[in-house]
Order: C-alpha cells, then sequence, then structure tokens
C-alpha cells in the first residue's frame, strides 16, 4: 500500500467481510492519491472484497491506483472484468518457462501451462503494461540467465527484474543453498548483464533494478520503488496491513517477524 502522509488508514478484518475508514487531518487535504496492493494468498478468491475496498478507496480519494497480486491460475469472467479496470494493474511472479515454473511454482506443468497461458491472453487482450512479472533466481535457472531473459522478451516485456531469493518466509529452508552462494549470484547478475548489453545493440531492454540506481544517480528521477528507499521515513507514505489486522512500516519488517517476534508491528487494528 503507498499512503500519502496527510491520510491515516484504519482497517478491521473480520471473519467474512471487513471495516475500512480513512480519516484525514483537515478539508483542505481532500483530493490525494491512493495506491493501493492487494497481496495473499490469492486475493482474487475474494473479488466480492476487493470491489468493496476499491469502492471505498474512491469515495476518498480522486485518484486511485490499484495493484492485485495473482498467481494468475484462474481468471474466470469476474476477475477479468476486474482487471479491464484502467487504473488497476496486475503483478505476478514468472521464473521462466514451463519446466522452472512447474520446479518454482505450481510443481505441476498443467498448472503452470495454466499461468502462462492466462498471462498471453491478458497481455493479448490488455497489452504487455497490464502485468507487471517478476521472477526469483533459484537453482532451477540460475546458470542459464540468457533463457529466462529471452523467455520475458518472447513474452512482450521490456525490462526483468533479476532478483535472488530473500532469506525470508519458506525460502529459508526451500532454498537455503543458493541463498547462501553470493558469488554464484554474482556470476549469474554478471552473465545476465552482458546478455543485455547485446540485446541492446538491436532493441532497448533493461535490468530494472540497475536502470532506477541509474537513474536515481545521474537523473534524478524518482522511481517510486518503495524498496529503494526502506526503511523509509516513519510512516511517511508507505505501510503493510497483514491478514490479522497488524500494520507494519515496510514489507521486510512484516516478513521478519513471520521468523522472529513481531517487534516491528506498529499497530494492531484487530
Amino acid at each position: 500500500m503507498n499512503l500519502h502522509m496527510l491520510w491515516r488508514l484504519r482497517i478491521i478484518l473480520l471473519p467474512n467481510s471487513f471495516h475500512l475508514t480513512f480519516d484525514h487531518d483537515s478539508a483542505d487535504h481532500s483530493g490525494e492519491f491512493l495506491k493501493l496492493e492487494f497481496q495473499g494468498g490469492e486475493p482474487t478468491l475474494r473479488v466480492d472484497l476487493l470491489k468493496s475496498i476499491i469502492r471505498i478507496c474512491e469515495k476518498y480519494f480522486d485518484r486511485c491506483e490499484f495493484v492485485i497480486c495473482s498467481n494468475l491460475t484462474n481468471v474466470d469472467d469476474e476477475i477479468e472484468n476486474l482487471y479491464s479496470r484502467k487504473d488497476l494493474v496486475i503483478s505476478t511472479s514468472i521464473d521462466g518457462p514451463l519446466n522452472i515454473m512447474s520446479a518454482n511454482r505450481t510443481g505441476d506443468d498443467e498448472v503452470s501451462n495454466t499461468v502462462l497461458n492466462n498471462v498471453h491472453y491478458l497481455t493479448d487482450k490488455f497489452g504487455i503494461e497490464k502485468i507487471s512479472a517478476l521472477p526469483t533466481v533459484t537453482e532451477t535457472i540460475i546458470d542459464e540467465p540468457e533463457v529466462l531473459i529471452d523467455y520475458y522478451r518472447n513474452l512482450g516485456f521490456e525490462s526483468i527484474f533479476l532478483r535472488p531469493v530473500n532469506y525470508m518466509g519458506f525460502a529459508r529452508k526451500r532454498h537455503e543453498e543458493v541463498i547462501a552462494e553470493f558469488n554464484r549470484w554474482k556470476i549469474f547478475y554478471i552473465k545476465a548483464l552482458s546478455h543485455i548489453v547485446k540485446i541492446n545493440r538491436d532493441q532497448f531492454f533493461e535490468e530494472y533494478y540497475l536502470g532506477t540506481l541509474v537513474r536515481n544517480i545521474f537523473a534524478d528521477i524518482d522511481s517510486g520503488f518503495v524498496d529503494f528507499r526502506s526503511p523509509s521515513n516513519f510512516l511517511c507514505d508507505y505501510g503493510v496491513i497483514d491478514f490479522d489486522g497488524k500494520f507494519y512500516p515496510s514489507n521486510e519488517d512484516e516478513k521478519t517477524a513471520l521468523s522472529l517476534a513481531p517487534i516491528f508491528c506498529i499497530f494492531n487494528f484487530i
């Protein structure tokens, strides 16, 4: 969730519903912008709640942007209708071709094929800009950066955000070995950048994170990428509301609380 500092958000999650209100310090502060990202689990399992929250946001803000983080295993008519909104984009994970998706994500080629077919369907219908895709580089693809990059190019993307497995959550146990092999990641990343340089002789393609760093250094262009400034000023314009109503100042704090004690939790609205 990306939240302007002049606004306070309260969310109360109940077993089968929710209560969400916004307070602002003054009527002079109306007309603010809100960016709200729905994470999961799988948010599209409750399209009714997504629609209700979007209606509330539209009531209190003149301009909103929404992001739905989905595994894209299901795109029925109701979900597709929600995706058709101009102010909504989809964030999903694409770790590479079908065999890589099966090894990393689904454990099943049929499910992986469904996900990738839905990616093609949505980009064909709404344009490539509708989907923001992110790979996680594990031992299944770390020796073949060219395969991963070329797969993204074939899907129509003009950038890729290369990242290793974070030492957080379930990945700590599932990918413990590759997390510890920094030199292996460094070799992967250098090979990936060399491949991207070759691609740019004929067409534009970038590694998103490196591009963000370069633009911030040389062009003073703010990307809005929140992890680049994490930890940011205390709840200045960003916060994470967990499923149980706990409020954290960043994604990292929420994930850390799952592994340790919830020492980074600053509010609990339940």
